[in-house]
């Protein structure tokens, strides 16, 4: 690290001038695995974990001060809305984070996303610092293609809120502006999905979610004040789907055109568990494996269970695995 970092010494650890923010609901299983792998991971660094409760009064899954060194504060309200009123919700509650922020770095974490290089704290930042990045952080996985590309999604996302004017952040989604478009469930449009061998039906619908952060990535993805980085997905699309996407261009590609922006090498392939296997989306940093999110775990009710359970007991595992 660099003579001119803000990095500096606080009781003995390093104080990385950094808040992790994240938003629960319903999330306490997930949270409390994360604060542990995070504390694992960074144990000589200090750091601020912010969590904002958006969970229901009554739950069951509500955080609480005894799970480790967080800060909680209450979430907004719940408010209906005609489209989307759940990523409304999270987006207003990263909003609230954001305005408890008082370090220059921001770490917008979601419950289940789950970092496990070491020292990544320590890493990050002095790469944003030397490299004056201003957002850094994982994009939409590629097989998402409703969402945005080539920009980070609010899954695990670093600021640099010395480059990146906290004012200009609004964490909700934008369906206002742009409403979902809505899938075409009639049987005739059924049976002539059975004839769409280059997937026509779903080209019409690439980048159009304005999903949590969409004002964000709409602010910031060509200002050239705010240099952005993206972790790279893995992700391995089948060779009919590669040779079908030749014919397209960027913006009506379902694979993303962009040399470099997926790997096809897993954490398996660097001795590591296959996350991906049971059901996570995996993201590398410099060809070395930096995190997994947990979304993508099957719908179907039993696998879940079953794929969480074994999602867990890896990470508990990697975590003791870490200290010998």
């Amino acid at each position: 690290m660099t003579e001119d970092t803000d990095i500096t010494l606080n009781a003995g650890k390093i104080n990385s001038d950094l808040t992790i923010c994240t938003v629960s609901y319903e999330s306490l299983d997930y949270l409390k695995l994360n604060i542990d792998l995070v504390r694992t991971m960074n144990s000589n660094i200090s750091y601020r974990y912010l969590v904002v409760e958006n969970s229901r009064q009554d739950s069951l899954k509500r955080v609480h001060p005894g799970i480790g060194d967080i800060e909680i504060i209450q979430g907004p309200p719940h408010r209906k809305k005609v489209h989307g009123s759940a990523s409304y919700h999270h987006g207003e509650g990263l909003n609230l984070g954001l305005s408890n922020i008082k370090t220059r770095f921001l770490l917008v974490l979601d419950p289940d996303f789950y970092i496990i290089l070491h020292n990544w704290i320590y890493k990050v930042i002095s790469y944003m610092q030397n490299e004056n990045i201003g957002i850094l952080g994982v994009p939409w996985h590629p097989y998402r293609y409703r969402k945005w590309r080539y920009f980070p999604a609010m899954h695990c996302t670093f600021f640099d809120l010395s480059v990146v004017p906290p004012d200009i952040l609004d964490f909700r989604p934008d369906y206002e502006t742009y409403p979902p478009m809505e899938k075409n469930f009639s049987v005739v449009r059924k049976k002539l999905k059975r004839f769409d061998p280059l997937k026509m039906h779903r080209r019409k619908y690439i980048g159009c979610s304005a999903d949590t952060g969409f004002r964000i990535y709409k602010r910031c993805y060509k200002d050239p004040e705010i240099k952005t980085v993206c972790f790279t997905p893995v992700y391995k699309p089948l060779v009919r789907a590669r040779l079908r996407d030749l014919l397209f261009p960027d913006r009506i590609s379902l694979l993303p055109k962009q040399r470099g922006y997926y790997s096809t090498a897993c954490f398996a392939d660097y001795g590591l568990p296959d996350f991906q296997g049971l059901g996570c989306e995996e993201f590398l940093w410099n060809n070395e494996p930096f995190g997994f999110h947990v979304r993508a775990f099957p719908k179907n009710k039993h696998k879940r269970h079953d794929s969480i359970k074994a999602i867990f007991y890896e990470i508990e595992k990697f975590m003791v695995n870490s200290h010998k």
